[in-house]
């Protein structure tokens, strides 16, 4: 019987979190190869909204049912507890826009957490987010090692958007509170996988 080893420098790099850098297109200037890549998802996203233009999925007028209409002119603010117990699960991956790391962060988050509260239920109250931050950091990934990093249509559908750590604490408050506001509307299908 042959035990097989792991490869030590695979682990080390795991280890110490240094994953091999991620392949992408040649290129000569940074700022070009963005716009080269933001072109190419812009025109992958029309031509889906084309092909869907096109498409005849609409039921007959006699089969839709739509539930009454409401308006949601903004979300119940959130308690620094409900903030904690929701925030409690968030992973500490952190963006390189962050401040801090998200390990430290996660050490020093009750003393943070009144601010973020603030931060949110204030984004709530002005039905609108601060423009600082919804900014990310996005990052094109190639689907297969294997395949050919110069061809753009080789990298995921979309690319991987990497935001702030309070923005994905909004983000997950928001998600929060408008699952529980469609439940009770009757929006969802129960057989949603976003049941509160």
């Amino acid at each position: 019987m042959k035990l097989k080893l792991p490869k030590p420098r695979t682990n080390y790099h795991k280890i110490l979190n240094r994953l091999a850098p991620q392949k992408l297109p040649h290129y000569d200037n940074a700022v070009d190869l963005a716009n080269k890549f933001a072109d190419f998802f812009v025109q992958k996203v029309e031509t889906i909204r084309n092909s869907l233009n096109s498409c005849d999925f609409y039921p007959d007028e006699e089969q839709v049912i739509c539930p009454a209409v409401s308006e949601l002119h903004s979300l119940s603010p959130k308690s620094v507890n409900e903030l904690s117990a929701l925030l409690g699960n968030t992973s500490t991956k952190s963006c390189i826009l962050d401040p801090l790391p998200g390990n430290n962060l996660k050490t020093c988050i009750n003393t943070l957490l009144p601010t973020f509260a603030k931060i949110a239920n204030l984004s709530f109250t002005e039905t609108s987010v601060p423009e600082i931050l919804k900014q990310s950091v996005l990052e094109p990934r190639i689907e297969k090692p294997l395949l050919d990093n110069e061809l753009l249509s080789n990298y995921y559908n979309r690319p991987i958007s990497n935001l702030k750590f309070i923005s994905k604490a909004i983000e997950k408050v928001s998600a929060d509170r408008l699952i529980v506001i469609l439940s009770t509307m009757t929006y969802m299908s129960s057989y949603s996988s976003l049941q509160a």
